[in-house]
């Protein structure tokens, strides 16, 4: 991971390629006679876009702050099992594929969000308090609550999206941010979600509760 810009080009690249997916999945209506799309409201489609970047770059402040350096990419499948043996050849790019078809093939009634995922390494604070000995209050060496609280702040984010998209009467907006949050809250496999669960166990229950509790003030509010 290279120091410099706060996203990499590749990363940058993936964004884009899922967002354009992330737009496919939120128009997709089994309602609608237009190869399925419901494109009756095209301010909806600065949601996906905003739910991405506005994600991706809280968690790339709050890393700093707990002095690692990440980096999004694809959501990669690695292994079927806890074996040795069960590790994959090569990792399935499940969050190309997996929104995509689900949402298709269930005609947008099923709308998988779970696109992004982030790797972590010691950020240059870090290895330099390392080298000189100087603690300054921080571990010398990752731990799980690091990436764990990263993802943290991801999610709390979006929760602050949704409340502006209600007091902007922006159903969208008020919405999407917290379905996006709770597909990628399911802590499987390198999903945020996974990271905030076995990072700090009683802030992840506290994130799954708050974006309960807002989803739910937001279907009273546009019931």
């Amino acid at each position: 991971m290279k120091e410099g810009f706060i996203f990499t080009k590749k990363e940058f690249t993936w964004m884009i390629i899922l967002i354009i997916i992330f737009e496919f999945i939120l128009a997709l209506d089994s309602n609608k006679d237009f190869l399925f799309l419901n494109l009756d409201n095209p301010w909806k489609f600065i949601v996906p876009p905003l739910i991405i970047f506005i994600s991706v770059i809280t968690k790339k402040i709050a890393s700093k702050y707990f002095c690692i350096k990440i980096e999004h990419s694809l959501w990669k499948f690695n292994r079927f099992g806890y074996y040795l043996r069960s590790y994959l050849k090569k990792p399935f790019p499940i969050g190309l594929i997996f929104p995509f078809a689900l949402a298709f093939l269930s005609l947008g009634y099923v709308k998988p969000l779970t696109f992004l995922q982030f790797d972590y390494v010691n950020n240059k604070e870090r290895r330099l308090m390392r080298m000189h000995g100087d603690y300054q209050g921080r571990r010398y060496e990752i731990n799980e609550a690091d990436p764990g609280l990263t993802a943290w702040w991801g999610f709390f984010s979006l929760i602050v999206l949704s409340v502006i998209g209600i007091f902007l009467n922006f159903k969208e907006l008020a919405l999407w941010p917290l379905y996006y949050n709770f597909w990628n809250m399911i802590p499987i496999e390198n999903l945020d979600g996974m990271k905030c669960f076995f990072g700090n166990f009683f802030t992840y229950l506290v994130i799954v509760a708050l974006n309960l509790i807002m989803l739910i003030i937001a279907l009273l509010v546009f019931a």
